[in-house]
């Protein structure tokens, strides 16, 4: 810890919430929105008017076609990005540059960028905490990431300016439903613990395969977790 003060002092600023916007954009675009106008019944989001490194959107700062299941009715055609600061999902509303926070109530899942994410909302099984997920793998077996972005202020303690350095951070976890239960997996031990009865077969599949964990740890998981849910599926 005193290493850390001593070259950069980290603020983690949580109060950024309480900044969010309250405006409701429902009213103003109803005519532009359409048949889809109960989708933009929102807020607007946060504006981050300030120069930082990184992106708090999951993956990058641009909004892309995708599809919403939103209290039980599939909407595509939908500009979608997903804020991992805030764990929001933004929708930009059609024929105008404004944007609308989704109402996370009536969010099931959705998908854009060639990717899948689901809306967890209670916590059952152990499973960590409620929240969009990315949906890596899903059948009988289902491997969940979560990306969060952190907001940091680093303070340089020798510098003569002393320019604060505002910055997103990312951190990315993965989870694994199998044998009726969650767990968190960080490595490869860890995941060859969700599958005790097989994992000989597993090591012996990412050896053949030639997975590397330490380069391209996600596929591995997703390969691994594919390859055992098969696996348990023809065992039964």
């Amino acid at each position: 810890m005193n290493k850390l003060l001593s070259a950069t002092t980290l603020l983690v600023l949580f109060p950024l919430f309480a900044m969010s916007q309250s405006v409701d954009y429902y009213s103003a675009y109803m005519e532009k929105a359409g048949i889809n106008s109960v989708l933009y019944r929102g807020s607007a989001p946060f504006s981050y008017h300030f120069s930082h490194e990184g992106t708090y959107y999951a993956y990058d700062s641009n909004f892309q076609n995708g599809e919403i299941l939103y209290n039980g009715k599939k909407y595509s055609d939908v500009m979608i990005n997903l804020n991992s600061h805030l764990d929001e999902l933004i929708l930009k509303i059609p024929e105008s540059i404004s944007t609308v926070i989704a109402n996370k109530n009536f969010v099931t899942k959705f998908s854009y960028g060639g990717r899948d994410f689901i809306n967890i909302k209670n916590r059952e099984n152990g499973f960590p905490e409620s929240g969009y997920y990315q949906l890596l793998y899903g059948v009988k077996d289902t491997l969940l990431k979560k990306i969060r972005k952190t907001y940091v202020e680093e303070i340089p303690q020798h510098s003569a300016s002393a320019t604060v350095k505002k910055l997103f951070e990312t951190e990315t976890s993965y989870f694994l439903f199998s044998n009726g239960k969650w767990s968190k997996i960080k490595n490869r031990r860890e995941l060859l613990r969700g599958y005790p009865t097989i994992k000989r077969n597993i090591i012996k599949f990412i050896r053949d395969s030639r997975l590397d964990f330490a380069t391209n740890k996600e596929n591995s998981f997703v390969e691994v977790v594919k390859y055992a849910d098969q696996n348990k599926q023809s065992e039964q």
